[in-house]
């Protein structure tokens, strides 16, 4: 049934000479329900709500009802009913064709305009503007409302199992939607867009709807809607996905490009990253798996020339024909007194291990290259002990590969070793410096500094450090006994959170760094053998070194009036038991350091008398 407003019925109105205006209510038609044995009844309520005036109360005379098969008239009088009681009427001269009717209520002398015309057709059909897969058991549709008045509620229609006819699905009344502002909004949780393209329609009904048979509703939405459907295939021993989808139909030239996203299904909500976008004539995509995955997740959303967006369902896809572990995870990487490597790992046992192997390199945990393969029995725990290195020289990236029997590798996660390393400053100090702890699935609670006076084995801890940038240290040598060599290593202390496995604290050392600290002379400008103090020209010696020692003095004319290897002997201003005369003299000390470098100090001395 369709209603029209009354503005075109005032001027067949006032044509009708025996009608006179008033402010009596006009009834309202609610609907003009066709039935089944091809009569029409047309129902009516006593006033209508939505118009001011007066009641009849006991003047009431009669309805009159009018029809005509133009809506710009004439009309014809098709009845007249004296009581007021009487709500429906059921026109049995009905032929089937567009007929208009309108209904005026006569109380006493006094006539109500005519109502709002209503016509034999049935309500428009809303638009659907689009729908939207949002779990694999959930469509959401979004559609304008009916532009037909006596619009009451809609009905969804459906693909049935056959995939291609459309069956009633669910019946809503308007009050029952959810309004967005714009739009409706229906979600049929009865849908299976998982396993197939799911497609809608939606028809009208007014308050006459019985939901008896189909014939009581209006034409269905003029185009269908029907979502998107992504399937996914790929060979035993291909990392390429084959991804293909339906068509998403209901937008025609507006439909411009589908997205293909990759879904990271392990946070809540799902994480969606485009991975590529091909225009809309385009219903398949490659894509590969990265190296150190094996499974992915895919959703393909197609997009509309004016901002419109539909989700296919999503599907998940793995590796199908392998056979290795789902996981291995590195629990520690720490350098032993050897300065070797040690590796820790957890392994998943549960699936056959084809090859596994280790991967190493110097630069970063991209660059990595075989080091060697790691035979069983293989257990969920396990270690290996990496004597080929240089650990004083370079850090070490380090992951475990597996290989399939397809050739597919799957890698754990990654860490490297603290690389440490350090410098004498020449001010009593030593500075160090070292690479930051890595380690995946990892948190740095903090960094100890040990200390050894000499090359011995004898450390003590020195300083705490926390903060993953600080990764320099300046140890004060004033109140260490001035060795000639220190040594140092880094321990870090970190917890370890591994999926599904409980929290651990972990520690992992550095290299052993050892400093040797530069020898350094000391030398006065000038001594006076007579006095008390400064009696003798002797140098300060930091570091000293006994072999290969030598100090010589010459006098103006280059002969030696002194000389000595041994660093503790001085000149005591004398010449073969003779005092030398007052003057300056000329001197050259060598001594070898404990790195094997010769220093060499040259200069003249005053003797002071």
């Amino acid at each position: 049934m369709k209603i029209y407003q009354p503005l075109v019925l005032l001027l067949c109105f006032f044509l009708l000479p025996f009608l006179a205006k008033g402010q009596v209510i006009p009834p309202k038609i609610t609907c003009v329900n066709k039935l089944i044995d091809g009569s029409l009844e047309l129902a009516w309520i006593k006033e209508d709500p939505n118009i001011s005036g007066t009641t009849c109360g006991n003047t009431f005379s009669a309805y009159e009802i009018y029809k005509s098969n133009n809506p710009d008239g004439p009309f014809v009088s098709l009845i007249t009913i004296n009581d007021q009681e009487q709500l429906t009427y059921i026109d049995t001269e009905y032929d089937g064709s567009t007929t208009y009717y309108y209904i005026v209520k006569r109380c006493g002398n006094q006539v109500s305009n005519p109502s709002a015309m209503a016509s034999s057709e049935n309500p428009e059909p809303p638009i659907i503007e689009k729908i939207d897969v949002l779990t694999d058991e959930l469509v959401e549709i979004v559609f304008s409302p009916s532009i037909a008045t006596e619009a009451f509620g809609y009905l969804i229609y459906g693909l049935e199992p056959n995939r291609v006819s459309f069956s009633p699905r669910d019946t809503v009344l308007i009050d029952d939607l959810i309004w967005n502002g714009t739009f409706f909004v229906y979600y049929d949780s009865l849908a299976t867009p998982g396993l197939f393209p799911e497609a809608y329609n939606i028809a009208s009904f007014d308050e006459c709807f019985s939901n008896q048979t189909a014939i009581e509703v209006g034409n269905t939405s003029t185009v269908e809607h029907k979502s998107v459907h992504l399937t996914i295939t790929n060979s035993d021993c291909e990392s390429e996905f084959e991804l293909e989808w339906t068509a998403y139909q209901g937008w025609g030239s507006e439909l411009v490009e589908y997205e293909v996203n990759v879904v990271d299904t392990t946070v809540v909500p799902p994480v969606k990253e485009v991975v590529a976008t091909v225009p809309a004539s385009q219903n398949t995509y490659d894509y590969t798996l990265p190296q150190e995955k094996r499974s992915a997740c895919f959703t393909v959303i197609a997009r509309g020339a004016n901002g419109q967006r539909s989700n296919s369902n999503s599907v998940c896809a793995s590796l199908t024909a392998t056979n290795g572990p789902e996981y291995i995870y590195l629990k520690n990487i720490t350098v032993d007194g050897d300065n070797a490597v040690i590796l820790d790992w957890n392994i998943d046992i549960d699936n056959p291990i084809t090859l596994l192997s280790i991967i190493r390199g110097t630069k970063d945990s991209l660059q990595l290259g075989f080091l060697t393969d790691v035979l069983g029995p293989y257990t969920e725990n396990m270690q290996y002990l990496d004597m080929q290195t240089e650990t004083d020289k370079f850090p070490y990236f380090y992951r475990l590969q597996h290989t399939d029997e397809c050739n597919r590798q799957f890698r754990s996660t990654y860490g490297s070793t603290i690389y440490l390393r350090g410098r004498d400053q020449f001010n009593q100090t030593n500075g160090l410096e070292w690479s930051p702890f890595e380690l995946t699935y990892s948190t740095l609670i903090q960094y100890d500094i040990y200390r050894s006076v000499g090359e011995s084995n004898d450390f003590e801890f020195v300083q705490s450090i926390t903060g993953v940038n600080n990764t320099n240290f300046q140890d004060v040598l004033t109140d260490v006994e001035q060795a000639p060599s220190y040594c140092y290593y880094i321990e870090a202390t970190y917890e370890l959170n591994l999926p599904g496995e409980p929290t651990e604290t972990l520690t992992s050392r550095s290299n052993i760094f050892c400093i040797q600290q530069t020898a350094r002379v000391f030398l006065p400008n000038a001594f006076t053998p007579n006095e008390a103090a400064n009696n003798v020209f002797k140098p300060k010696l930091l570091f000293e070194n006994d072999e290969n020692y030598s100090m010589v003095v010459f006098n103006r004319w280059g002969k030696v009036v002194f000389k000595t290897s041994v660093p503790s002997e001085g000149w005591d201003g004398t010449v073969e038991g003779v005092m030398a005369p007052q003057g300056a003299y000329a001197y050259s000390i060598t001594m070898q350091t404990d790195s094997g470098y010769m220093l060499e100090r040259k200069g003249t001395v005053l003797l002071i008398r």
